[in-house]
């Protein structure tokens, strides 16, 4: 009797468990097939919690933010990027004016829909147009300036919190021959985006290495682009990298079934500080 009443009790305890077990929810697929990602990244669906951000390069919806919150995400990344209209400024490089992509840049309407819905918002600076060298825009002595002074009219207009991080992209495989020229572009974004608020970079292992190691960036979002140089060392210190990473990209996918926005999830160093991201007050 004793084990038959031990066996029925272990039974309605895993029954139990298995009831508040949190159920797997399916993901989009990816973009570019199976791509490469970091591990902690999930692949065809993923539990709740087990993911931390989302990115997107257009106009959030209701149904991608309905997604986030049923996969517990807690931080929505939106971009700041150039203005419609012509360039004020003669650069070193032919730019053509205007955004990257019509819809990239944050609105004040969706960010009011963002932060409502109690996420917290993430910035990141990026203007790479498709067809240009993206070294380009680093090698440029004046870019550095326009895109810290765009950012900043941005982050007025929109009142981003003072303190808050804002991110500026590397999207691109930065070699030792390259990168002094992006320590340089980073050396005059955070003498003019300092003290007001907090500069982070976006990229490789090998950039954020070198960005946040000369002090020019307190936070380093890791790229998914998981070849580029000392990605893969510097996601994880059993593959002797550092782990100094504050969150890390997983693979691009469709949009969920109902929205139009194509995204990116991250997931944060639980082992970090949380990066100062804008808040609802």
């Amino acid at each position: 009797m004793k084990r038959r009443l031990l066996a029925l009790c272990l039974l309605a305890s895993l029954t139990n468990l298995a009831a508040a077990a949190p159920s797997s929810i399916p993901l989009p697929a990816m973009k570019h097939g199976r791509a490469a990602q970091f591990p902690g990244c999930p692949k065809d669906s993923a539990t709740p919690n087990s993911v931390d951000a989302i990115d997107i390069s257009d106009r959030a919806d209701k149904t991608l933010l309905d997604k986030a919150h049923a996969l517990g995400v807690t931080t929505i990344f939106r971009y700041y990027d150039w203005a419609d209209g012509p360039l004020n400024t003669t650069f070193d490089y032919k730019w053509e004016p205007g955004p990257t992509k019509p819809e990239k840049t944050l609105v004040d309407w969706e960010r009011d829909m963002i932060l409502k819905e109690g996420f917290r918002l993430g910035i990141v600076f990026q203007h790479h147009p498709p067809s240009v060298n993206k070294l380009l825009s680093f090698k440029d002595s004046k870019r550095a300036a326009f895109d810290a002074r765009r950012v900043l009219q941005l982050a007025r207009e929109l009142k981003q919190p003072h303190g808050t991080v804002i991110f500026f992209g590397v999207d691109f495989d930065v070699q030792p021959s390259e990168v002094n020229y992006v320590k340089t572009y980073f050396k005059t974004v955070k003498s003019l985006i300092e003290p007001k608020y907090v500069v982070g970079v976006y990229g490789s292992g090998y950039a954020c290495a070198r960005i946040k190691g000369a002090g020019l960036a307190s936070y380093c979002w890791l790229s998914n682009s998981t070849g580029h140089l000392d990605s893969q060392t510097y996601e994880s210190p059993l593959h002797g990298g550092s782990g100094d990473w504050d969150l890390k990209q997983c693979g691009e996918r469709d949009a969920f079934p109902g929205s139009r926005d194509d995204f990116d999830l991250s997931v944060f160093n639980r082992a970090r500080r949380l990066p100062p991201f804008w808040r609802a007050r």
